[in-house]
């Protein structure tokens, strides 16, 4: 449980530095829907499935976009061996209304491997 709050309070930090991002609410399957891919991923023996950067950079890779200047940065804040969260970071024009978006995910380790246990998304938007 310590473990849990303590990934809690890393997010609420991480998503509290950021102002100008706003918190879009998730599905409940959200969780369970990354999971069944990351379940897949390694029933085909997927390197991509061993660390928690990569399972990031793999579901939610760095999309193209034809304007300017694009900024995609992934940060990992550990509470211990077996439990961390990912912030993936994409800024840019994505579209005509979305400048930037962040996905933070917590991770923990069961039984040797790493589940996805949450899920946040934010947007900034045009004003």
């Amino acid at each position: 449980m310590r473990k849990q709050v303590a990934i809690l309070i890393s997010c609420f930090v991480i998503l509290s530095a950021c102002t100008d991002y706003q918190n879009s609410p998730t599905s409940a399957g959200a969780v369970q829907n990354l999971n069944k891919q990351l379940e897949a991923g390694r029933l085909n023996n997927d390197n991509w499935t061993s660390s928690p950067e990569d399972i990031v950079r793999h579901l939610f890779p760095a999309v193209s976009h034809d304007s300017g200047p694009k900024r995609y940065e992934i940060t990992k804040a550990s509470t211990s061996n077996e439990a961390c969260s990912v912030t993936v970071l994409e800024e840019g024009a994505i579209d005509d209304e979305v400048l930037g978006e962040r996905r933070t995910i917590e991770f923990q380790k069961i039984t040797g491997k790493w589940n996805i246990i949450g899920y946040q998304y934010a947007a900034k938007r045009r004003d």
